[in-house]
């Protein structure tokens, strides 16, 4: 007879379970990042900007007439202080266009400023431009009060062609140097390719233009002197050299095309 089969042991109880116990967590606060500090030149730090007080023709003749000097305005204070220019304390953000009317059938210099100043004006108001500059200097008040009734920075060019004297920026500055629109003098125009369009060497046009800049200066200590050149490549030696220029403007042509 066999043996009798043992009788199975019986299972252990289950353990009792529980839930697992979850410890609150607090999402992590964020570490505040800063955005990068911004230099600039021409392309100027964009906040806080400073749109000019527009004035009108008569308003410009009433403070003409109310100071008892013919030429005279209330003056901006304009700096430049490491790559930003503040006009009254505040960056200055520039939107702005090369402007210099030649009416269809003439050839430059024979600009008209003052036939074409309304109409230019007005659309470059509207495209939200504050700013132009000038291939030939504007030293007709009448332009100068339509531009800044619209509230139109100029940078007025005051020396393009090296076969002028250094001394002819006098009368040019002297003009219009109160006017309010001024926001600085130019000189030059890419002169480093076309040796200020008279054949001068390029050392000769770096002299011409520093002692075209000291000129403006010993006349004008309130606004800034501003000079174009064609790329960059040397820019920061030339520039060392022609000490009295305070703004480098820098025509760049590339991309595709």
């Amino acid at each position: 007879t066999p043996a009798p089969t043992p009788a199975p042991a019986p299972a252990p109880a289950p353990a009792p379970t529980h839930a697992p116990t979850q410890t609150p967590t607090t999402a992590p606060t964020p570490t505040p990042t800063l955005a990068p500090t911004r230099a600039s030149t021409f392309a100027l730090t964009p906040a806080p900007t400073l749109a000019p007080t527009p004035i009108t023709s008569r308003q410009s003749e009433n403070r003409r007439r109310s100071s008892g000097k013919s030429n005279s305005y209330d003056a901006h204070k304009i700096e430049v202080q490491g790559r930003q220019v503040l006009v009254d304390g505040m960056p200055v953000h520039l939107k702005g266009v090369a402007w210099n009317p030649v009416n269809k059938g003439d050839i430059q210099p024979s600009d008209d400023f003052n036939g074409n100043v309304e109409r230019d004006a007005d659309i470059m108001a509207r495209a939200g431009i504050n700013a132009v500059r000038t291939y030939e200097a504007i030293t007709d008040r009448a332009v100068l009060d339509a531009l800044w009734a619209r509230g139109i920075w100029v940078l007025n060019m005051v020396y393009v062609s090296g076969g002028s004297n250094t001394s002819s920026v006098i009368s040019k500055v002297n003009a219009v140097k109160d006017h309010p629109s001024i926001l600085m003098w130019t000189i030059g125009n890419e002169w480093n390719y076309n040796g200020l369009y008279y054949g001068l060497s390029f050392q000769e046009s770096v002299s011409r233009l520093q002692e075209v800049a000291a000129v403006i200066k010993q006349q004008d200590t309130v606004h800034p002197v501003a000079c174009i050149y064609g790329e960059l490549g040397g820019l920061q030696d030339v520039a060392a050299r022609i000490t009295d220029v305070d703004v480098w403007g820098v025509n760049v042509y590339r991309g595709k095309g």
